[in-house]
C-alpha cells in the first residue's frame, strides 16, 4: 500500500495527520536519494533528539562556564521542523504509513532502526534498504500506473502506455541468469493489456463496450 493511500484510509485515526501528511509530501521527491532523506529526517523530524543534546550542552556550560570559555548553547527550531514534544509520535505514525510502501525504503530504515534500538520492543523490523527495490517501487508502481492509465481516454493510447511500461521494466531489470525479470508489475501489465485488446476487438466487431469501460 502506498503511503498516501494509507493516510487516506486511516486519516480519522492518525493523531498527527497534518504533520504526517506534510512529511510524506516533503519526502516524496527525495525517495530515491538516501542522503537527502537522511537530511530531512535529521532537520525536520528529530527536534527532540537535538533538544536532548542541547540540554546536556547547556548543563555542561553552566557547570564549566567559570572554567572554560565558550558560547552559551541555544536551541532553535529549523524552518518547518516538527515540535520536539510531538516528534516521537509523528515518527511512529510515519513508520506505520511507509511500512508497506517500498518506495520510502530509506525513510523506513531510519524510522524502523529507531524502534529496533528500543530495548522494550516486541519484535525487530527487517529494514535494511535495498536500492533496486526502492527504484522499482518508485518507477514501476502498479497503483501509480493505474492512476495514469485512467487519464488516457482511448484504448489504443492505454495499450501503448502499458506496453511502454512493461518494456521499460523488462529492459531495466533482469534475473541472475540474464533473462528479463518477471514480477507482479509485469504480470498486471500483461493482464490489463489482454483485457484492453479484448475490448478493442469487441469494439471493432460493432458490439457496444460502454458497460465495460468502468473497469479501466
Amino acid at each position: 500500500m502506498r503511503a498516501k493511500d494509507y493516510i487516506e484510509k486511516n486519516k480519522n485515526s492518525i493523531s498527527h495527520l497534518e504533520e504526517v501528511s506534510l512529511a510524506i509530501a516533503g519526502l516524496y521527491p527525495l525517495r530515491s536519494d538516501e542522503v537527502a532523506t537522511g537530511e530531512y529526517h535529521k532537520c525536520i523530524l528529530t527536534a527532540d533528539w537535538r533538544y536532548q543534546k542541547y540540554r546536556y550542552s547547556a548543563m555542561d556550560y553552566e557547570l564549566n562556564k567559570g572554567i572554560m570559555a565558550g558560547q552559551k548553547p541555544v536551541f532553535a527550531y529549523n524552518p518547518g521542523e516538527i515540535n520536539k514534544d510531538t516528534a516521537p509520535a509523528v515518527r511512529l505514525e510515519l513508520l506505520q504509513a511507509v511500512e508497506q510502501d517500498k518506495s520510502f525504503g530509506y525513510l523506513f530504515y531510519l524510522l524502523a532502526s529507531e524502534q529496533n534500538r528500543n530495548p522494550g520492543r516486541l519484535f525487530t523490523y527487517d529494514c535494511v534498504p535495498d536500492r533496486e527495490e526502492i527504484e522499482k517501487a518508485i518507477g514501476f508502481d502498479w497503483d501509480d500506473t493505474k492512476e495514469h492509465l485512467a487519464t488516457i481516454n482511448d484504448y489504443p493510447g492505454k495499450l501503448a502506455y502499458l506496453l511502454e511500461r512493461k518494456t521499460a521494466f523488462l529492459q531495466k531489470y533482469r534475473d541472475a541468469d540474464g533473462t528479463p525479470e518477471q514480477n507482479t508489475f509485469t504480470g498486471n501489465c500483461l493482464l490489463e493489456i489482454g483485457l484492453i485488446k479484448d475490448l478493442i476487438s469487441i469494439g471493432q466487431s460493432g458490439v457496444s463496450v460502454s458497460a465495460m469501460t468502468s473497469i479501466l
